[in-house]
C-alpha cells in the first residue's frame, strides 16, 4: 500500500530538509536506475515475444539504449515490423 497524495507531500518535504538533502540526488539517481531496469526488463520480454527469441548482440544494445529514450522503444514495439526498424539490429 502506497503513501495518499498528502502522506508523499509531507514525505517529499522531509525529504527535502536539512539532515537528508545530500541524500535526495543519490536517492532520485537510484530511482532513476530502478525505473529504467524495469522498463528494459518489460521490452526484452515484449521483443521475444513479438520477434521471437533475441540474440546477444541485440540485448546488449537493449543495454546500452539511453535510459530517457526507452519509452519511445515501448512504443514502437506495437508498430514496428522488424528489430532493424527499432534499431535493435544492424
Amino acid at each position: 500500500m502506497g503513501l495518499d497524495p498528502e502522506q508523499e507531500r509531507e514525505f517529499e518535504q522531509i525529504l527535502r530538509g536539512e539532515p537528508y538533502r545530500e541524500a535526495m540526488p543519490m536517492m532520485t539517481t537510484t530511482f532513476e536506475k530502478g525505473i529504467a531496469k524495469g522498463k528494459r526488463e518489460t521490452l526484452r520480454i515484449m521483443l521475444a515475444k513479438r520477434f521471437g527469441p533475441l540474440a546477444e548482440a541485440v540485448l546488449q544494445r537493449l543495454e546500452s539504449w539511453p535510459a530517457e529514450r526507452l519509452d519511445e522503444l515501448i512504443d514502437g514495439v506495437l508498430t514496428a515490423q522488424s528489430l532493424r526498424e527499432l534499431g535493435l539490429e544492424e
